[in-house]
């Protein structure tokens, strides 16, 4: 091809082609739409000029001269380029990149990048270095573009970590091995439970940091954010299983119930409740044998104080007795066996829904003018609302208190008002529709009965009966008492050797005819009483008083009482005939027995025993030490009362002799040889001085010839007993 200069110098009239600035431009934007540049199209400045891609990269990198970052503005003043086509020339090939948001942004290069990168990293070695420190004071960048920057990059000697604060900080591993190292030691240098939040911010340790190293490094461990040492969790386990061992009960007070667990079941037989352990063998054991053996159990001394109400009730539900009821709160508790439940049910219950009845009848029959207009009503027309009627009486069930007195006077020893035991009988025996049902019964044929018995004049009338009356310790219980006192001061006759055969026959009719007989009569009487039997036909010799008299327990002698039918018929057998079912015959043999052979008084005994309760709802009350004591000390009060005020010397006779015997031997004396054989065997007791026995001697022989006795030998007789209080 020839060249254009040649040409020209040989054809002066040819011209070179040309084109205009805006020619240009214009070809340049149709060859663009036609996509004739496959590769690296043309870029178009804000002044419409283009340039190739290639050659304003260049242009760019000349921009950076010497310095590694440059504005985003002065780029674009510069070169006058828009946004977008730096952002187009920004690729992984380009020597730069671009660094913040538009329009604050910057230009870095790489090796800039790099550069900056390293001196970040040395920064971050010997401590933490916080991400916002980076952007705002070595970068001045957004944080979130350092983020961007840095994430990518970050070496294997150092991590991104978040502080508690949650900022983001480059800390190194040689930081965190040292931090390890520390917190590993001085963890392990405690002896006592600690606040690891309190620690770290003593220490400047952060606590998401530290966590993780107590949990891999130390032999402690964490509960909640408190450091539990690995020598205190020892002492804490070897405390835990010294009280278990002694208590028998831990609870979750300090201790998970997991962790109790874990530290004694290895050791111990547990039951495991909801906020305590307890032992099997110290516990449980002993309160299920005692729930075995009672009928009625006060649980309170049973049951762990510490225990929770409801784990109380988890516990003696793990020992409970099939059948049993308890009631258990925080006010302690009661527990009935199902043999108790099932006897008292049968046999007690109908006596004190009969009492009820009976008392109840004659309630409704004041509260409604008689009996007579209450069964008339059945006869009348509904609309008579107004009218009393004997399907809308208000009957009642029997009084809770009253059957918690039976209870107690059966089965307990301490009188002392209970709300759990009137909860628990309350639920046992007077919550069921049966119990309303059989009251409703037994009133209705009482108020039946009340009409057809006729006017009679009887030794008690019906307002003078109080039944309960009989179950108060000094009736029925003191008669039981004095029973069994006066065979302990037989017995010591016998043993003594010192009083012939014939004074001990009659101690031994004394005995069944006094202490014996008023047992008979008393229960008799009740009997009686109970099945509404007309008691004007039965007398008994030398008693007017209600069977429900408190017991004379200073009595210097019984007189003997027997029972008589209508003055010529066999009463014996009137009371087997009249009294319904065996009732009859089990009173009957009471009198036998009163009345037989000396040999009678330990099948009198054994009588009484095993028929108190079916005969009158009470149990015949044996004598204990506790009720002992207390039955004497009642006795010496009163006998020493009566010795006080007395002017009669046989009877100030009589009782400092039954008061010397209760000194010195602890016995009950009465009866016609008090001053007699009775006399002659105190006298012989070592307790008893000469003097004294003179006197009382000297006295009891001036009474028996009917000699005067001297006034000052009868106060030195009242006197050395008084004494002896």
């Amino acid at each position: 091809m020839d060249d254009p200069s040649s040409l020209n110098a040989e054809n002066p009239t040819h011209k070179t082609p040309s084109i205009t600035e805006e020619g240009a431009k214009a070809l340049m934007e149709l060859l663009l739409q036609r996509n004739c540049f496959h590769d690296h199209p043309p870029l178009q400045l804000l002044n419409k000029r283009f340039i190739w891609p290639h050659v304003l990269q260049q242009e760019i990198n000349d921009c950076f001269e010497k310095e590694g970052k440059l504005p985003w503005s002065f780029v674009q003043q510069k070169l006058g380029v828009s946004w977008g086509t730096v952002e187009s020339l920004a690729d992984d090939d380009a020597p730069w990149l671009i660094v913040g948001h538009y329009p604050h942004a910057q230009l870095w290069t790489k090796s800039f990048l790099q550069a900056s990168l390293r001196q970040v990293w040395k920064r971050a070695q010997p401590a933490p270095l916080p991400l916002t420190q980076i952007a705002k004071s070595m970068w001045r960048l957004p944080l979130d573009s350092t983020l961007q920057l840095i994430r990518p990059h970050v070496p294997p000697d150092l991590e991104l970590r978040t502080l508690d604060s949650g900022a983001l900080v480059l800390v190194s591993q040689s930081y965190l091995v040292e931090l390890q190292q520390q917190a590993t030691i001085y963890l392990s240098s405690l002896s006592t439970p600690t606040s690891l939040p309190e620690l770290c911010a003593a220490q400047q340790w952060e606590l998401s940091w530290v966590i993780p190293i107590v949990r891999r490094t130390t032999s402690g461990i964490l509960q909640g954010d408190t450091y539990i040492p690995h020598a205190y969790r020892q002492q804490q386990q070897q405390t835990t299983v010294d009280l278990f061992q002694t208590a028998g009960v831990v609870t979750d007070t300090h201790h998970s119930i997991h962790q109790l667990r874990e530290w004694l079941l290895p050791y111990h037989p547990i039951v495991t409740l909801t906020h305590a352990l307890v032992h099997r063998t110290l516990i449980c054991d002993p309160l299920e044998a005692a729930l075995q053996e009672a009928d009625v159990l006060e649980l309170h001394p049973w049951i762990p104080t510490n225990l929770s109400v409801e784990d109380g009730r988890l516990l003696l539900q793990q020992v409970l007795p099939v059948g049993a009821l308890f009631v258990w709160n925080d006010q302690g508790g009661w527990y009935f066996s199902q043999p108790m439940i099932a006897t008292f049910q049968t046999t007690i219950m109908p006596l004190l829904v009969q009492e009820y009845a009976h008392e109840r009848a004659r309630e409704l029959a004041d509260a409604h003018g008689g009996v007579q207009a209450i069964l008339d009503s059945r006869d009348r027309k509904q609309s008579t609302k107004t009218k009393p009627s004997i399907d809308n009486l208000e009957y009642g069930t029997v009084p809770v208190e009253r059957v918690v007195q039976r209870i107690r006077a059966q089965y307990c020893d301490d009188e002392e008002e209970d709300a759990t035991l009137t909860e628990l009988t309350t639920l046992a025996f007077l919550s069921s529709d049966g119990h309303a049902k059989d009251c409703q019964i037994a009133i209705r044929v009482e108020l039946q009965r009340m009409t057809e018995r006729s006017q009679r004049t009887t030794i008690q009338t019906s307002i003078d009966h109080n039944p309960m009356a009989l179950e108060r310790t000094e009736c029925f219980a003191y008669a039981c008492y004095v029973f069994q006192l006066s065979q302990h001061f037989l017995q010591y006759a016998q043993d003594s050797g010192g009083m012939e055969n014939t004074y001990l026959l009659i101690l031994r009719h004394e005995l069944l005819e006094g202490p014996g007989a008023d047992l008979a009569w008393r229960m008799t009487q009740y009997c009686l009483f109970r099945n509404n039997v007309n008691d004007e036909s039965f007398f008994f010799e030398s008693r007017t008083d209600p069977y429900y008299h408190p017991v004379d327990i200073a009595l210097r002698q019984y007189d003997p009482v027997s029972i008589t039918y209508d003055k010529t018929k066999d009463p014996l057998a009137a009371l087997r005939r009249i009294l319904p079912g065996s009732t009859g015959v089990t009173v009957a043999r009471l009198w036998e027995l009163c009345h037989g052979t000396v040999d009678d008084i330990n099948a009198l005994q054994e009588h009484l025993q095993e028929n108190c309760l079916p005969l009158i709802g009470l149990p015949y009350k044996v004598l204990d030490k506790k009720n002992e004591k207390k039955f004497l000390s009642s006795r010496r009060d009163l006998l020493l009362k009566r010795l006080q005020s007395e002017a009669n010397p046989a009877l100030v006779l009589d009782w400092a002799i039954m008061l010397w015997y209760q000194h010195a031997k602890n016995l009950v004396v009465s009866g016609s040889l008090l001053r007699g054989p009775i006399l002659r065997l105190l006298v012989k007791e070592r307790k008893i001085t000469s003097e004294v026995a003179d006197d009382l001697m000297a006295m009891a022989g001036r009474i028996a010839n009917d000699e005067t006795v001297e006034d000052g030998l009868l106060e030195r007789v009242r006197n050395c007993a008084l004494k002896r209080k």
